[in-house]
């Protein structure tokens, strides 16, 4: 080999090393979301009281480094339909920086209007989402199986208080 093409080798490997982290730099600059979703059984005291009922937690962390503004929590109903839930004060949204979450709680009771929606107002929640500003959907990962326990918790602890 000349001296002119263990140069132009040189050149290639240090052109594409700069390559590679220049598209490292891009691809960790921006926002990213992680959405995941965690399920608290009743807690049942003496004689079958609920001491605390059952519950689901939607939690979105901003893994990325730009930040990221949630709007609505949008869930899916059982016929199709959907609906949503303004989120942050008078309905601005919540703005997650870098690494930042958000949690909401779903909770376990009759006056609990997130789990039930749609155009009639009896239509089950079978799925759950975030939306950001910019209409992009974040699946919250494990909300079907946690809906579908709450959804069946509650309707089991409704027909024995009757």
């Amino acid at each position: 080999m000349t001296t002119s093409d263990i140069l132009s080798t040189i050149a290639l490997c240090v052109s594409g090393l700069s390559l590679a982290i220049s598209a490292n730099a891009t691809w960790r600059d921006r926002g990213r979301l992680r959405a995941t979703s965690r399920f608290h059984p009743a807690f049942l005291i003496e004689n079958d009281q609920i001491a605390i009922g059952s519950r689901m937690e939607a939690e979105a962390i901003n893994t990325g480094r730009r930040p990221i503004i949630l709007t609505t929590m949008c869930f899916d109903g059982e016929n199709g339909e959907g609906w949503r839930i303004a989120l942050g004060e008078d309905s601005k949204g919540v703005r997650l920086n870098e690494n930042e979450k958000f949690t909401k709680t779903i909770e376990h009771s009759r006056q609990s209007s997130m789990l039930w929606g749609g155009p009639d107002e009896n239509e089950k929640a079978v799925d759950l989402w975030f939306e950001d500003t910019v209409g992009k959907r974040y699946h919250v990962k494990g909300a079907k199986k946690h809906l579908v326990r709450l959804l069946n918790e509650r309707h089991q602890l409704k027909a024995g208080e009757n």
